[in-house]
């Protein structure tokens, strides 16, 4: 680490600086050095010739670690994008010696560069990767308004890389899903940067009976490149359209509250902090192993006084303690009209009985001699569903 009142044009840590680092690397045998800022094209020529070792900055280990977890089609094609935008800013020519000849009678001098012919291959790919993205995106749009139309309400997992998203999303879907019948489809959930770079959307069942849609997004990290965030806009919108977010936190970790913040400048960068939020602190398990309680109170004081805007819960959702809790928060969170309602269904249509039950709260059931007589509450979407049957 190094104190400069600014940053060094040519070699970021000044000549000086750069000289001691070439020293450090022969001593050390390392093959990489890896500096925790941007670096220039220039930058990154010059350093790689002084210290005679591949160099790259953080962006590029970033965008290292997100083409390695890219598994679809559109992780891979988000991940080529960034890595595109970043490769054309830092184009750096070799002159006249890698220019091409200009051909025929009477040319002047050399022709086109290479560097040029670079450029203008990695706009055309941009172009055409954008295309592609646009037409993943209409898809996601159409899935989306069949959500909408479905009155379904949208919840989306958001917060820092490797705080438990995935494994928080696989634990709500296996102890709430709302088809018992449907196989159950876990995320990977790891403890590595950035398991998941694919949004998935999932069903649960809330305790009175409704349905919500459940999101898992891609982890943020403090200093995000930008390219990346424009990159991964399309699968961070499902955020933006949701109608509760749930930041996730690892309370465990030493930087939670910068970690916090980096998420919120994100969220900030999507326009959804007016949007209802839950605060959930999560691997408090790993937290109580490692710290007092009292250290651990002390903190989470912290953060409620520093958030108080959010609701805060407290839970681990690898030994799903507190989940209950969380569940009761998103129904209080989550508002909806419902209607008191009894319900007459003649004896022909059980069928309509049992999906009534199953879509509904049931508060008592009779049987009289037109057919069987329940008093429920449901929301506005089964309420037009079963409206032939209300008696009152």
């Amino acid at each position: 680490m190094q104190k400069r009142s600014k940053p060094d044009p040519v070699f970021l840590i000044g000549s000086g600086k750069i000289q001691e680092l070439a020293l450090v690397r022969q001593v050390r045998k390392a093959n990489l050095l890896i500096f925790d800022e941007e670096l220039s094209g220039l930058q990154l020529k010059m350093i790689e010739e002084v210290t005679g070792c591949k160099v790259i900055d953080r962006t590029t280990l970033i965008l290292e670690i997100f083409a390695r977890r890219a598994k679809t089609r559109e992780a891979k094609l988000q991940v080529e994008l960034a890595q595109l935008k970043y490769r054309s800013n830092r184009l750096i020519g070799f002159g006249v010696t890698m220019s091409r000849l200009g051909g025929g009678v009477g040319t002047k001098g050399p022709g086109e560069k290479k560097l040029e012919i670079d450029r203008r291959v990695i706009k055309k790919t941009i172009s055409y990767l954008n295309n592609e993205l646009e037409n993943i995106k209409k898809v996601r749009n159409t899935q989306r308004s069949k959500r909408e139309d479905s009155g379904i309400p949208r919840v989306s997992l958001v917060g820092y890389t490797n705080v438990g998203k995935s494994t928080l999303r696989n634990v709500l879907v296996d102890m709430y899903q709302n088809d018992k019948t449907l196989k159950k489809e876990e995320v990977l959930s790891q403890d590595m940067l950035f398991a998941t770079l694919d949004t998935t959307t999932r069903t649960i069942e809330l305790k009175d009976k409704r349905i919500v849609s459940l999101t898992d997004t891609v982890g943020f990290i403090q200093k995000l490149p930008h390219d990346l965030v424009e990159s991964f806009k399309s699968t961070l919108e499902e955020v933006i359209f949701s109608d509760l977010i749930i930041h996730v936190a690892d309370i465990s970790s030493k930087n939670v509250i910068e970690q916090i913040e980096a998420v919120e400048k994100v969220l900030e960068e999507l326009n959804c902090l007016n949007k209802t939020k839950i605060l959930l602190l999560n691997k408090i398990d790993n937290a109580t192993k490692n710290n007092s309680y009292m250290l651990i109170e002390q903190k989470i004081d912290e953060i409620k006084e520093k958030y108080s805007n959010y609701q805060t819960l407290i839970i681990s959702a690898k030994n799903r303690f507190n989940i209950d809790e969380l569940m009761d928060l998103i129904k209080k969170n989550l508002t909806v009209k419902t209607y008191d309602c009894k319900l007459l269904i003649p004896y022909s249509n059980t069928d309509i009985a049992a999906r009534v039950h199953r879509n509904t709260i049931v508060r008592s059931e009779s049987f009289v001699d037109e057919g069987i007589i329940l008093e429920v509450v449901m929301n506005e979407k089964e309420y037009n569903k079963f409206k032939d049957f209300i008696l009152n």
